[in-house]
Parts: C-alpha cells; structure tokens; sequence
C-alpha cells in the first residue's frame, strides 16, 4: 500500500514518514514463512501416482515445474509447443513466453536428462502440437496437488505448489553447489536474494521428517516412476492416453 501510494501519489512521500519508518522496522523483525520445499524422491513418488493413474498433464507438470524451478504460473501457462525434447544428447528446453522477471521478452531453460527427456518425450505424444498442458484452472491444479498430499498423508509437511519451485532449485544447489547455475534457471536477480531463500529451503531439508506411515506407498510410487524411466529408455512403454 505505501508503495502505491508513492507511485501513484507522489506529493505524499514526505507525509508518511511513520507509516514507513513502522514498516521497515516491521520488515526487520517479521520472518516470512516460505513454502517448504519438496524434495526429488517425493516429487518422484507424485508424478509416479499420476502415471499408474493415467494422469499424464499432472506428471508432466510436476516433472517438468521441478526440473526447471518454474512458478506455478508458468507451469501452467506452458504448451506442447514450449517444449522440445531431443532425444540424441538428452536436452529438455522449454520456453517461456511471459514471467515474472520478464513480461515482454521470452525466455528459453535446457536441462539434461536422456531418461527424462524420453518419458517427457512419450507423455507429450499424447497432446497436440499446440495444445495446452494445463487446460484447467489454477485452482484445479492446486486442488490435485493436495489431494496427492493427501493421499500419502504429508498433510503435516505443509506442502503447497510453490514447494516444487523451492525444492527444484534446492535440490539442483545441493547437487551443483552453484549458486549462479541455480540463479540463471530459476532466474533471480539478486545473488544475495537467491543465496537467502536457497539457504533458508535447506536448512529446511535438514529437519523435513516424512512421516512414516507414509514411507510405503512413497516407495511403491516412487518405483513406479523408475520403473518406467527405465521401460522408456528400452523402448518398451507405450504411454498412450
């Protein structure tokens, strides 16, 4: 609101010198709470309960919003087009044709993954060449994903879908211990900003306690997952609709 009320009304800025002064203050004390991140043996489990499911536009969502730490926005906005799998060196590149960070300019993201790049690649066979991934709402989307949550009773995690935005980057930090890396695909600004929420989603991993009467079936679907990696770098899946 003060910042609003800045740009719109500029003859108030020296008539709210409290206001402002009461919220920096508060900004200094205030710790936000940020969404827990998810972590890459779960986010398997969730795409491999969609696959045995036949939920092909959330597996591809949730594998590909993973991979390339996109907001949900972004995700959802994505089409059959967007993507490009390549499956001679293994590149997944998707673009981007509007973001937070850049609303006029597109922009492209490359990860490099033969057995994913070939499940993406069989899932994508099921769509049409410009055909929308997530042709529901928003709040459909968020709707799936805490019915999955709930169906391996993580409700005590607290996931949400900005999770698989912060345990994307999370994951591929701990991986590379590449800050810039993780900034160029997650497309932060700021280095000191990036290297805060990174920081702050490990510690994080570092007390995340799945609970253990959810260990099974995470196991069972996670497997699923791998299992048809695997059939799909063989050949041996067909992934119709």
């Amino acid at each position: 609101v003060l910042s609003a009320m800045k740009r719109l009304y500029p003859r108030v800025r020296k008539e709210i010198p409290i206001a402002q002064q009461w919220y920096n203050n508060w900004c200094r004390e205030h710790t936000p709470r940020r969404a827990t991140p998810i972590t890459w043996g779960l986010l398997q489990a969730f795409a491999g309960l969609c696959l045995h499911l036949r939920w092909m536009r959330l597996a591809c969502i949730l594998l590909i919003s993973f991979v390339f730490y996109l907001r949900t926005g972004e995700a959802l906005a994505l089409r059959k087009s967007d993507i490009l799998c390549n499956l001679a060196d293994g590149s997944i590149v998707i673009r981007i044709a509007s973001s937070k960070t850049s609303k006029n300019d597109q922009q492209s993201l490359a990860h490099f993954d033969l057995q994913l790049a070939q499940l993406l690649s069989a899932l994508l066979r099921n769509f049409d060449t410009d055909e929308e991934l997530w042709p529901f709402s928003m709040t459909h989307f968020r709707n799936c994903f805490t019915n999955i949550c709930s169906f391996f009773d993580l409700q005590p995690l607290g996931l949400v879908p900005y999770s698989i935005r912060r345990g994307g980057a999370t994951y591929f930090y701990m991986k590379t211990n590449s800050l810039d890396a993780v900034m160029i695909r997650g497309r932060w600004r700021e280095a000191t900003t990036a290297r805060i929420y990174l920081d702050d989603a490990r510690a994080t991993l570092v007390r995340l306690a799945v609970p253990t009467c959810s260990r099974p079936l995470l196991r069972r679907f996670r497997r699923r997952l791998l299992v048809l990696l695997s059939r799909c770098a063989s050949g041996q899946q067909d992934l119709g609709g």
